[in-house]
């Protein structure tokens, strides 16, 4: 296809190859002697290809380090380069996965672990895929494994920034060092000059060329190279049902029609369109197409416009791609269709696009013979939009009019709505971009198989009701400032950097005030931007990780619904909309309607109404910040925060003594009375009698319950927002059947100021369930503290520290009023309360099988002197006291309970 023979002059070392084989026998003949190399002192060595153009280099780096490892029985392999580290990063991800990759081939397994803790923690916090740097625990591991060993590091790079291998773990290949380095920076199919981007003190370039000049043997030597780049590729996205050379057809493809432009610029939209291309043309083919174009396209690298590198390979492919002549791509400035050859019959593919001023008005035959065309981009073209001069070509599949208008002026659009034969069946990508004018999607029952939803700039809708209507969508955006040029992956989203910066002059302000695509359940990726009057989101149902309000530009949203949502694991919204946001309902368990939900109440009442169900704390970590203010700005506020796989609307705390312990009727306790003075006490009293006080506790307005499969709470122990929460805001808790927890999150002192009542049961990890804050004012709302089944619990709340002067509660109120205490079977439990002040609202104690129990309110490690003298409840009424078998006293200190009105002991 080229004129002539293009020329170059490669810098470094060439080999002179007769093919692929005696490349990779020449190159680890090169490696063991390239101590010869500037004496020595050069251990990095860079491998650029076929010409120094990339081809083939990726394939020629695995077949090295398949041919060492193969190998190393052979002794003087083994002296030369000891062990052979093969890493193969060319599909770049982030640091952090290039680090894990070394380690997994020096079979560091034990590390992989601590990859995905740091993984799944990221991904909590909302860190970018592409951010995620490497770990320094895990380079001090590799390091060890390699600072002694002699070894070879083969490597392939895909990596746009420098990268200095050191802050990875691996030795520096010095001049002096025992290890070598062979790497690449070329991927699979890419044809490029790069770069170099590895730090390294100096390294040497080395190419191939083939031995001879035959035009015909180099064509066959590059079509061996290109189906070892395709078997690489195959092999790299586990796909092995995929025909090698259905592989390099999609890479020639791109190459012949950029061949063809010859330096004519032909927006060929590989970003957006290459799948397309593929698929519809018939390369990719059966019911894996889609699967296997989005896999491909992730590692061939897209050509863009012509270059040396493509002029270069297409000289010496000439002889060789002969038989692909139907992809066809033209580029014309004449004026006149005699300027355009009719399409030729075997035509599969065809690319007119027009360089002149004005349109270029088509012939009616132009495709008259085009019984084969499948894909067809028309550009800066006129004809009959009624009777479009392709109309005939019943194979075509993929349509693209850029810049094109009707030659009849009375309708220039055609649109969806106005095209009544128009099927959805099979569609996957819908992109509806740019429509302004559009007041109403249209219908999509029909469309079950679409995968994605463009509505960028659609700015005349006003709501997007897609409930359970498309089960297969994967993508969805709408984007207030307008439709983008390019899109980096068909069906994956564009990257905030590459759409508009600011809303284009013709697009007026999105009127959309309602976004539903409940039931979507493999929705995962989502954008949406500048939608200033969107007032409710609902994306239940779900299958997205991450949801990150502050980039979206949604100031007006009343309304979020992420209700079913098991794979969320970020939530975060703008601080300033906090004031807006009024109804936020988040669940992450399986169901998607949640059991009991503080949204059943009137949310006009309300000035604020969340109920956020999750299983993982870690949830909360971005989004805790606004939740806190979102109670606190608005007092009229209502918030329930589930972190439990079940939902309990109300607690039952009624308990017959049947029920908390066997009955043992007729027995009179043999120890000592307690030591009260003026108190009746009731001694011989039938157990089945006996009843617990009933009382059912309701969810306050702002709630929390910690129950089961709720995990990862220690990562609230230091994040302020929640302690915040907890210290002024929560005014009840219920913890139940959670089998991880030691103490109530977060640890350490906390004052719980607002908590009016606490309920706690089956937590058999649970030693210390609170501690009081010094020289602050402590549960002083408190009216209602129960515990059942705790096996491990040693006291309720602990005591102050007595080597911290500052550690004394008793300088503040707290407790004040607190009316009831009901404990059950805590059998480790030596305490309950320490007490350095008086209880003046408490009323009701009634304990039971807690039988290591000494006091219920002992002294606390410093208290004032007139409470060692003694302390009065001036309101305590009911005393329950059952199988205390170590029970000492109520208070350590001498008890006053004036008002007592009955006290019921057994075996105590």
């Amino acid at each position: 296809m080229a004129a002539k023979r293009p020329e170059r002059t490669l810098k470094g070392h060439t080999l002179v190859v007769k093919d692929f084989d005696d490349t990779v026998k020449q190159l680890i003949d090169f490696l063991h002697h390239g101590d010869d190399a500037a004496e020595g002192r050069i251990k990095a060595f860079l491998f650029h290809g076929w010409y120094g153009e990339g081809l083939g280099a990726s394939a020629v780096l695995r077949a090295t380090a398949e041919h060492l490892k193969s190998k190393r029985s052979n002794p003087d392999m083994t002296l030369q380069f000891g062990k052979v580290v093969h890493v193969d990063c060319s599909l770049w991800k982030n640091r952090r996965m290039m680090q894990r990759e070394i380690a997994a081939e020096l079979n560091l397994g034990h590390l992989m672990p601590i990859f995905d803790k740091q993984d799944e923690d990221d991904d909590f916090r909302g860190v970018e895929d592409s951010s995620r740097a490497e770990l320094t625990s895990i380079a001090s591991e590799i390091y060890e494994s390699l600072i002694n060993e002699k070894f070879l590091l083969i490597l392939h790079y895909g990596g746009d920034a420098g990268i200095d291998l050191a802050e990875l773990g691996v030795p520096v290949f010095g001049p002096f060092g025992k290890a070598k380095l062979l790497w690449t920076n070329h991927g699979r199919f890419q044809l490029s000059q790069k770069q170099q981007k590895l730090l390294s003190s100096s390294f040497l370039d080395i190419n191939m060329l083939f031995i001879t000049m035959d035009h015909i043997y180099i064509g066959q030597q590059l079509r061996c190279l290109l189906h070892k780049e395709a078997v690489e590729v195959v092999s790299y996205t586990g796909m092995d049902d995929i025909n090698p050379a259905t592989v390099v057809d999609c890479f020639l493809y791109s190459l012949l029609l950029i061949g063809q432009a010859r330096g004519d610029t032909v927006d060929y939209g590989w970003a957006t369109h290459a799948c397309n291309y593929w698929i519809c043309d018939g390369i990719l083919q059966k019911d894996r197409a889609w699967e296997v174009g989005n896999a491909l396209y992730g590692v061939i690298g897209q050509l863009h416009h012509s270059s040396d590198a493509i002029e270069t390979l297409l000289y010496w492919l000439d002889q060789q791609i002969k038989s692909y002549q139907g992809w066809k791509s033209i580029a014309s400035n004449q004026q006149g269709a005699q300027s355009i050859s009719a399409v030729p019959v075997d035509a599969s593919s065809y690319f007119l696009t027009f360089k002149g001023d004005d349109l270029l008005e088509l012939p009616n035959d132009l495709f008259q013979v085009a019984n084969n065309l499948r894909v067809l981009k028309l550009c800066k073209c006129s004809f009959d939009f009624a009777f479009p001069p392709f109309q005939s070509c019943h194979n075509l599949r993929f349509l693209w009019l850029d810049h094109c208008a009707n030659t009849v002026k009375e309708q220039d659009v055609i649109t969806a709505n106005n095209c009544p034969s128009l099927e959805m069946i099979n569609l996957e990508l819908l992109d509806l971009s740019g429509n302004t004018g559009m007041a109403s999607l249209p219908a999509m029952s029909s469309a079950a198989s679409l995968k994605m939803l463009v509505l960028d700039g659609c700015t005349n809708l006003d709501t997007v009701a897609l409930e359970g209507a498309l089960p297969l969508l994967e993508t969805f955006s709408f984007d207030g400032y307008g439709p983008t040029e390019n899109w980096a992956h068909p069906i994956k989203l564009l990257k905030k950097e590459y759409r508009p910066k600011s809303r284009a002059t013709p697009i007026k302000e999105a009127k959309v005030t309602k976004i539903c695509l409940a039931g979507c359940g493999r929705l995962q990726s989502i954008f949406l931007r500048a939608l200033a009057n969107l007032d409710e989101l609902d994306l239940s149902g779900t299958a997205i990780k991450i949801l990150d309000l502050n980039v979206m530009n949604v100031p007006k949203l009343r309304k979020l619904f992420l209700l079913g949502c098991r794979q969320l694991c970020c939530l975060g919204w703008r601080e300033y909309n906090t004031f807006g946001l009024e109804v936020v309902h988040v669940d992450t368990r399986r169901r998607k309607r949640l059991a009991v939900c503080c949204a059943q109440v009137r949310e006009d009442f309300f000035r604020f109404v969340a109920c956020i169900t999750i299983t993982d704390a870690r949830i909360l970590s971005r989004c805790m910040h606004e939740i806190y203010y979102g109670c606190l700005l608005h007092r009229a506020g209502k918030l329930h925060l589930h972190i439990s796989s079940t939902v309990h609307s109300q607690i039952n705390m009624t308990k017959s003594i049947k029920e908390i312990g066997p009955s043992q009727e007729g027995f009179v306790p043999t120890r000592r009375s307690l030591p009260y003075e003026d108190n009746i006490l009731l001694k011989d009293v039938s157990c089945s009698s006996l009843v617990c006080d009933q009382w059912q506790l309701q969810p306050l307005d702002v709630h929390m319950e910690i129950g089961d499969e709720g995990h990862n709470l220690e990562t609230m122990d230091k994040n302020d927002p929640f302690r915040w929460f907890v210290r002024s805001l929560i005014q009840s808790l219920h913890v139940h059947d959670n089998s991880s927890i030691a103490a109530i999150p977060p640890r350490g002192p906390q004052t719980w100021r607002s908590l009016t009542w606490c309920h706690v049961e089956r937590c058999p990890k649970l030693r210390s369930l609170f501690s009081c804050q010094p020289k602050a004012v402590n549960f002083t709302d408190l009216r209602t503290f129960s515990a059942y089944d705790l096996p491990t619990a040693y006291c309720i709340w602990d005591k102050t520290n007595p080597e911290d002067p500052d550690d004394c509660i008793y300088l503040r109120s707290a407790f004040t009023a607190l009316h009831s205490i009901y404990l059950h079977n805590c059998p480790r439990l030596v305490f309950a309360l320490p007490i350095s002040f008086t209880l003046p609202s408490l009323e009701t104690i009634q304990i039971s099988y807690c039988r290591n129990l000494q006091y219920v309110f002992p002294l606390d490690n410093k208290y004032p002197p007139e409470i060692a003298s003694g302390v009065t409840f001036k309101n305590l009424k009911h005393v329950k006291l059952y199988h205390l078998h170590r029970l000492e006293r109520i208070c350590e200190a001498r008890l006053a309970a004036p008002a007592l009105e009955m006290i019921s002991l057994r075996d105590c």
